[in-house]
């Protein structure tokens, strides 16, 4: 009796193995060797929405990247600040040394002949200053032109205007006049600076940089810019209703190649081919671009007509050159090194069925040994079966328990700087992962305590009967009728 005990318990040691084995085999089956629960993970874990917005932003960059060059030089997402700030920098000192010697020459008539030179010199003399007023108009007509403000930029003239009298001076001294040619020195410092003075009087402490001020010819540059930001944020905002509206198809698409993939890692086919057609992609982002364009492009801008239909044609152009009619994934697409890497991927399921099927003959067969062995001992057999079955069922449910976990612990003991939406996705796939796991050790748990109860409830055997002797009887049973 001891012997068949001894071996029961061997067996049911190999079937708690078994189990175990037999358990995490089942999960994978049902997880990751699943085309439909990675279809729903996919789903589950916003991976389209990342996936679409991604495509999107490359799309609307290389949609801005085909603006041509008369257009603002194919401004990108809005109207670049430095853009602007060569826009103002080209114009804006012209501008400026025209406002002065117009000022100067109004409130100097009689000395207008020195006004160009004068303010030619304190400009070229005055670099930085000028850098700075640029810097401060540059951010005010990109508030301008991204933010809808008023375009109305103060700039001072307090640091100009002493450099513009120390200039005037110099020059009357130079050459003076004719009416103070004749006078002493110190009369003409005098009238020199009697002249000079009125600079401070006469002429404003500061200029206001308005639509006025810089006039007809720069305005419409800026329009123009404008225009331009305008279609760039429309066109991020129209690739992401584009692929809004494209998600049911990706989604399709993306379910039809992982079916196909699957099926030839899991040697249902010989070939690996996945096929997605494209058409319905490449139409809805042609007319989305070409509606954006038109409705965002304001007539009064001076962009003509035809530079949005060349822009239209353009992005078009773009698109249907882009994306092919179909896209094809097959052996010569992906290359040797990858199609190597599958086919060993490949081979690793095979061995995967195979091993799924050798480990429920073995369970089988380890259960019929026991019962071989508790042959009429239904007491024994629900016993070692029930260890075999709680052992595995304890051991697989902690595992899985721990596994659901462990991708946040392991987060915080590294302390890396994830955002929080991609830990809780981790953490959703973790537990999605191991949740099957949890189902089936669970069931098997309890049924290994069922039959552990079972065991205790049930009567002990009836006794063999040279176990019954009457005390000091001689025992006459040969070796053999007692195993």
């Amino acid at each position: 009796m001891r012997v068949k005990n001894f071996f029961s318990g061997f067996f049911g040691f190999i079937l708690t193995i078994t189990l175990l084995l037999l358990l995490l085999v089942t999960t994978l089956n049902n997880t990751l060797l699943n085309p439909a629960f990675v279809t729903n993970e996919l789903d589950k874990l916003d991976v389209y929405s990342i996936a679409t917005q991604q495509l999107s932003d490359q799309l609307s960059e290389m949609a801005a990247a085909e603006m041509p060059a008369e257009m603002s030089n194919a401004l990108e997402g809005e109207a670049p600040y430095e853009t602007i700030r060569d826009i103002v920098a080209e114009q804006m000192p012209t501008q400026m040394q025209n406002y002065m010697i117009e000022q100067l020459s109004q409130q100097l008539p009689e000395y207008a002949v020195y006004m160009p030179q004068v303010v030619n010199t304190t400009f070229a003399s005055m670099g930085t200053w000028m850098d700075k007023q640029i810097g401060t108009a540059a951010q005010g007509v990109n508030a301008y032109l991204t933010e809808d403000a008023p375009l109305s930029i103060t700039i001072s003239l307090t640091e100009l205007k002493p450099v513009l009298k120390d200039n005037l001076a110099q020059a009357m001294r130079d050459n003076p006049p004719p009416e103070i040619a004749s006078l002493p020195a110190a009369a003409q410092d005098a009238v020199i600076e009697q002249v000079c003075a009125k600079i401070d009087s006469e002429i404003p402490g500061q200029v206001t940089i308005d639509e006025g001020f810089l006039g007809t010819e720069v305005m419409t540059q800026l329009e123009q810019a404008k225009a331009i930001a305008t279609i760039n944020v429309s066109l991020e905002q129209v690739m992401n209703e584009v692929f809004t509206e494209l998600e049911p198809w990706i989604k399709e698409q993306t379910t039809n190649a992982i079916n196909s993939g699957y099926a030839y890692l899991q040697g249902e086919t010989e070939h690996l081919s996945i096929v997605i057609p494209m058409a319905q992609m490449k139409t809805t982002v042609s007319d989305k671009l070409e509606q954006i364009i038109r409705e965002n492009i304001p007539t009064d801008t001076g962009i003509s007509q035809s530079d949005i239909d060349n822009l239209i044609v353009e992005m078009q152009t773009m698109v249907d050159e882009s994306i092919p009619q179909e896209l094809d994934i097959d052996e010569e697409l992906l290359g040797t090194e990858v199609m190597t890497q599958l086919e060993q991927a490949r081979d690793i399921l095979g061995y995967t069925d195979t091993v799924f099927k050798g480990l429920i003959g073995l369970a089988v067969l380890m259960v019929v040994l026991i019962a071989f062995l508790q042959w009429r001992r239904i007491k024994g057999l629900a016993h070692h079966i029930g260890v075999a079955c709680t052992v595995a069922g304890a051991v697989s449910l902690a595992g899985a328990l721990a596994m659901s976990n462990l991708p946040l612990q392991v987060l915080s003991r590294l302390q890396l700087d994830i955002p929080t939406e991609f830990a809780e996705k981790i953490s959703l796939f973790a537990s999605d992962l191991s949740q099957p796991m949890v189902t089936y050790a669970s069931i098997t748990l309890v049924v290994g305590i069922v039959l552990l109860v079972i065991s205790k409830r049930l009567k002990p055997p009836t006794p063999e009967p040279y176990d019954t002797l009457p005390r000091g009887a001689a025992d006459t049973s040969t070796p053999a009728e007692k195993d």
